[in-house]
């Protein structure tokens, strides 16, 4: 038998394309491995917090006392449902000893598995549907710049994919083992993202109608049961997290959700083509021109997968489109749908030399854009500093040069057993992209990293816990006195925009769901005012970020 025949011929394809993207991902990390992304800081504190509960357990100043180890890793640190940490921490812990980084490779990770998913999608509607979707999804370019950072949403677009075709594959949940898998992926996707029903709720009312709409009666028993059983499958897996009633406090108490429909503004002509037009970015101009032609096939796609398909890419957009806060990265998992589509309109031209011509100049112009490095930058600043300079403090207002790096500093935080805590009286996602990437890389640290912006009153609640301190500022001017520690009370106060009275917590682990955790309450000024008396200055760290100075102060404490 011939290693590569006809048959095999597109497996072949499609394992290049995966290579392709996987060593091309190797050496991007490899060359910028500082560049993070948005929200990578938000999700990256979540996880050094939950791998340090793992480690630390009950010496964790986030750790709630008075609940289970599960528990606090479940609901602890994080306003996302779990599952995406317990992917990570898996990754973490099985490739981090040959790897420092290798939690950062998840996005790459989940973005190879899309590309598999999406070929064998398209595998229902024509195996070469799904190869050549598989390679248009993979070069869009939110898709290949997202799957270099660390962010939820690849990972969601990924179980979103693998729902989907478990939700084709029950043939009208006719296929019981295929239904209880539908209902298991449902389950881990509800785990991975609260909008995960936003993206397969279309799919799965369109195959919930055709599967009992002109079906014999003789089979609606069976499918009855199968949908039963896929229902039971998500509905326990999902109960993990979301028997806590404060999950829904926390979530609908979020900005996205605040103004949401009363506001005015979202029924406006921009608020409401936000997301189409964002296709011209994130997608390509080129890419979105190709899609729009291909919608001209779309009536000789079958009707059952013309349905799924279109319902897979209008509902989120209809829904999403109802909150005032709007993220082009929301539109990540119905991209695959967009390629879908896309593969099988350029397939359907009848004269096969307009065809070739018609895709082989699709892919060499998605080539020349990878290349290019056509990335949409209005949604992505790659923030971080690869210029710095270090000095030492003497006491005095002069500082001299200080003649080693970064990394050593970060490397004596790591090798001392303790807590270092890090806040800022300017949000600068910046240093804190900078300076958790090169913590997080390497896995042996001792320390104990405590970031201030998930949850500024619970770490000020623990300010007693801390054995070093970094505060970060746009001031030459060392930031610990009274005048910037009632600046960073009022600039942090400002930044809460919910309407909700502070719910009152005991020292330590605020319960979760309260409202309002942004806010340091005026009873927690006093512990800001003795920081002052028990640390002392070590070192300054001065960093230029897009041409403008940025200072990190490193403290310890003295008693």
């Amino acid at each position: 038998m011939k290693l590569i025949s006809k048959k095999n011929i597109l497996f072949w394809l499609l394992f290049l394309l995966i290579c392709f993207h996987f060593f091309n991902n190797i050496a991007w990390l490899i060359k910028d491995p500082l560049a993070t992304g948005k929200d990578s800081y938000a999700h990256l504190t979540s996880f050094l917090n939950f791998k340090q509960i793992i480690s630390d357990g009950k010496t964790h100043p986030f750790y709630d006392q008075n609940k289970s180890l599960f528990y606090n890793l479940v609901f602890g640190v994080i306003d996302y449902p779990p599952f995406f940490n317990f992917f990570v921490f898996l990754l973490d812990f099985l490739f981090g000893h040959f790897y420092a980084n290798a939690a950062i490779f998840t996005s790459t990770l989940a973005f190879l598995m899309l590309i598999f998913l999406v070929y064998k999608i398209g595998e229902v509607i024509e195996p070469k549907t799904g190869l050549l979707a598989a390679f248009i999804c993979s070069f869009y370019p939110m898709m290949y710049y997202i799957s270099r950072h660390f962010n939820i949403e690849m990972t969601l677009a990924a179980v979103v994919c693998a729902a989907v075709l478990c939700l084709l594959k029950t043939e009208f949940f006719e296929k019981r083992g295929f239904s209880i898998g539908l209902g298991v992926m449902f389950g881990i996707g509800m785990l991975t993202k609260e909008t995960f029903i936003v993206y397969l709720v279309g799919p799965l009312c369109v195959t919930i109608y055709f599967s009992f709409n002109k079906a014999e009666r003789l089979f609606w028993k069976k499918r009855s049961v199968n949908l039963l059983l896929a229902f039971l499958c998500a509905f326990f897996i999902s109960l993990i997290f979301y028997y806590n009633k404060g999950v829904y406090a926390n979530l609908f108490n979020r900005s996205q959700f605040i103004g949401a429909v009363n506001n005015s503004n979202v029924f406006s002509f921009e608020q409401l083509i936000y997301y189409p037009s964002s296709f011209r970015f994130t997608v390509g101009v080129f890419l979105s021109c190709v899609f729009c032609y291909a919608l001209i096939f779309l009536s000789k796609i079958d009707r059952y997968i013309r349905g799924c398909l279109l319902s897979w890419i209008i509902f989120p957009i209809l829904f999403l489109s109802l909150f005032v806060l709007k993220y082009a990265e929301y539109m990540i998992a119905l991209l695959p749908a967009l390629a879908l589509v896309t593969a099988f309109g350029l397939l359907k031209l009848k004269n096969k030399k307009n065809r070739a011509l018609a895709i082989i100049g699709m892919i060499i112009i998605s080539f020349l854009n990878y290349y290019n490095y056509g990335r949409p930058r209005f949604f992505y600043d790659v923030r971080h500093c690869d210029e710095y300079s270090l000095y030492s403090f003497d006491g005095k207002k002069d500082k001299s040069k200080f003649d080693s790096n970064l990394f050593v500093i970060i490397e004596s935080l790591g090798r001392q057993a303790g807590t270092v805590g890090v806040f800022y009286n300017h949000r600068n996602q910046s240093f804190n992209h900078f300076f958790l990437k090169r913590l997080f890389a390497y896995s042996d640290k001792k320390a104990k990293l405590v970031d201030a912006l998930p949850y500024p009153v619970i770490f000020f609640k623990n300010l007693d816990v801390f054995d070093k301190l970094i505060f970060v500022s746009d001031s030459e001017k060392p930031w610990l006195d009274e005048q910037g520690i009632l600046e960073y009370k009022q600039q942090v106060n400002r930044c809460n925009y919910t309407k909700f009275k502070i719910i009152s917590a005991k020292p330590g682990k605020l319960p979760y769901g309260d409202i309002n955790t942004s806010c340091i309450p005026e009873k927690l000024v006093k512990k800001l005012f003795d920081l002052k008396e028990k640390y002392q200055l070590e070192h300054v760290l001065e960093f230029l970020d897009l041409g403008k100075s940025w200072y990190a102060y490193f403290y310890r404490r003295i008693y």
